[in-house]
């Protein structure tokens, strides 16, 4: 076997220069807010032919690109370097991918992938310039460019005259979303440096403009300008009317009401009301007048520069031959955080027509009809009246009016507290809930039929059924087993129900929650204790939780005022042979706190008595 190796010579070698090829880098992020961003790209290496585009692709998955991703195009280019570009319109708190790019003649490099995801921030918003600036107002505005990724709901501009305001100071409110806007600033002191920033307030928080700085013009003080009102509420003694003042001048208000003669044109040096300071409408009474008289009367306000007078009105007071009506107050219900119903009954309209009835109220003692009042009607009778424009958890006088010939009489006064706010079980029932001293009570009774967690109590309706339940047994019913009472009267439930396996608590607070709502326990012994305590002790307690009335307790419903708005209802009970009993004649309500293995402490009130018992 012959074997042949071929052996050849190389000559020489030639180098090779392989071409050059496009290199771009995908540089900083930056901006990133809700719905933009920025960023940089670099071009490190050109190939053999010009970049025909160049600029940046992104998108929510793991490889953009120009074929099926969002991009940007910034042109040709001939040289290596440094390009950027702002992207908008992004979705919030989404994670996007993005790369720079660039396409020559031999098809497209990108740059690395890099990933960032968009945030809900506070607004961005610049301040615009002052103008019209006058000795006690000014006007500004702000441009709004991003919401921050969240919708603006409020803007406008705040002040002060140190520098860098918030809107915890003095502010504007201009509408709401992005785009530009004016604001009026109003109030302003004469000679008076202030700072000014645009503001913008989304979900996230409040953002701020630049600050800037202008100073008030000097100080020039006219009269007041004041108008009168119409003259109503006219008795044989009295007539009611009263102003309002559009403009202090540029100096404060010292002194405002209204004058009145029988002569035209009267003035201060007749007879005149003083009814308060400062601009703005304001009512008042004229009194001591002669019936069957004509009167003339004017509003008025004063300054340092001196006293403006409103347009002259006049009226004629009501015969001499008319008696005051009688009129009583009805009991206050329907109470929310901001409204309540009250009325009264005229029972005697005194010989003459009852011209206006209504209610007053105010948080003061004793309100009359230069407080806040409703007109409900004319003539004799029951009347309902609807009070508005209430502050939750407000202790509020009421008294019903009417008002004849001879002037307006009163009824008896009534009070009542407007509810702090609303929580809501787990069933999606909604309950009204009072501040009483230190503690927050729910004002309705408890007709939940799931525990927080979601688990249903057990609903035990068969007499034989609930006697034979234990101590441990967990149950509810409504009365007689009859769901149209659960809005009003709410649910019956067992002590192992309301526990829901809770051991029992002295402690105040207790720290059950068991059947309450999220945030919301039932109370101890010694948390009624507390409860009764501030309210003057047990003797007098029931009185003040109780309904006032005898739409659902029986009467006499002995001392009801209802005054602490705890409004408790009889709901009766269900003993443990599963009898029902006592609806309308008492209100039970459980505590944490056992004092035997088999008893636990609980409050009863009654419709007979004033008195908490335990």
């Amino acid at each position: 076997m012959v074997a042949l190796l071929f052996i050849s010579s190389i000559h020489h070698c030639e180098r090779f220069e392989p071409e050059a090829q496009l290199v771009i880098r995908t540089d900083s992020i930056t901006g990133v807010s809700g719905r933009s961003f920025s960023i940089e790209g670099n071009i490190i290496y050109l190939g053999e032919d010009n970049i025909t585009q160049h600029g940046f692709c992104y998108s929510e998955s793991s490889d953009p690109n120009i074929d099926s991703s969002t991009k940007n195009e910034l042109g040709e280019k001939s040289t290596t370097g440094i390009f950027q570009s702002t992207f908008t319109g992004l979705s919030v708190n989404t994670a996007y991918n993005v790369r720079a790019y660039a396409t020559d003649m031999n098809g497209t490099a990108y740059g690395k992938v890099k990933t960032f995801t968009t945030v809900i921030q506070e607004p961005t918003v610049q301040t615009t310039a002052i103008s019209d600036i006058s000795f006690n107002s000014a006007k500004s505005g702000g441009i709004v460019s991003d919401d921050g990724g969240s919708e603006v709901t409020a803007r406008g501009v705040c002040w002060d005259t140190l520098s860098n305001p918030t809107i915890t100071g003095d502010r504007s409110t201009d509408e709401s979303g992005t785009g530009s806007y004016i604001s009026s600033l109003t109030g302003l002191v004469c000679e008076k440096t202030y700072y000014v920033r645009a503001y913008a307030t989304n979900a996230f928080g409040t953002g701020y403009g630049d600050t800037i700085s202008f100073t008030t013009q000097t100080c020039i003080a006219n009269i007041p300008v004041v108008s009168t009102s119409s003259v109503g509420f006219i008795t044989q003694s009295s007539a009611q009317s009263g102003g309002n003042v559009t403009s202090d001048g540029g100096a404060t208000v010292i002194a405002k009401g209204i004058c009145w003669s029988t002569s035209q044109v009267p003035t201060l040096s007749d007879s005149y009301t003083s009814d308060g300071s400062g601009t703005g409408s304001y009512s008042s009474q004229m009194t001591g007048l002669s019936c069957g008289t004509s009167y003339f009367a004017r509003a008025y306000a004063f300054n340092s520069s001196g006293t403006a007078y409103g347009n002259q009105v006049s009226f004629t007071t009501n015969q001499c031959s008319v008696d005051l009506p009688s009129v009583t107050t009805t009991m206050v219900s329907g109470i929310t955080e901001t409204s309540a119903i009250g009325g009264g009954n005229v029972t005697d309209d005194g010989g003459g027509s009852i011209i206006a009835r209504g209610v007053c109220w105010s948080t003061l003692s004793t309100p009359t009809i230069t407080d806040n009042f409703t007109t409900d009607g004319s003539g004799a009778g029951l009347y309902t009246s609807n009070i508005s424009g209430l502050t939750r958890g407000i202790l509020y006088y009421v008294r019903a009016y009417a008002t004849n010939d001879a002037g307006t009489t009163y009824g008896d006064e009534v009070s009542f507290k407007t509810y702090n706010g609303t929580v809501t079980d787990y069933d999606g029932n909604t309950y009204w809930t009072k501040v009483i001293g230190s503690q927050t009570w729910m004002a309705e009774n408890l007709k939940v039929t799931h525990y927080p967690a979601g688990t249903g109590i057990p609903l035990v309706e068969s007499t034989s059924s609930w006697n034979a339940m234990g101590i441990a047994d967990k149950a509810y019913c409504f009365y007689e087993n009859n769901s149209s009472y659960k809005d009003i009267y709410g649910g019956l439930y067992t002590w192992a129900a309301a526990m829901n396996g809770a051991e029992n608590s002295t402690a105040n607070p207790s720290g059950v929650q068991g059947v309450c709502p999220s945030g919301w326990h039932l109370p101890s012994d010694a948390e009624w204790t507390e409860l009764t305590d501030h309210l003057g002790g047990l003797g007098i307690a029931g009185g003040k939780l109780k309904e006032v009335g005898t739409t659902h307790w029986s009467g006499p419903n002995t001392g009801a005022t209802n005054e602490s708005g705890f409004t408790a209802l009889p709901g009766g009970s269900r003993n443990n042979s599963g009898l029902f009993d006592h609806l309308g004649d008492e209100s039970n309500f459980w505590t944490t706190t056992s004092f035997v293995d088999t008893n636990a402490w609980s409050r009863n009130m009654l419709y007979d008595s004033a008195v908490v018992n335990r």
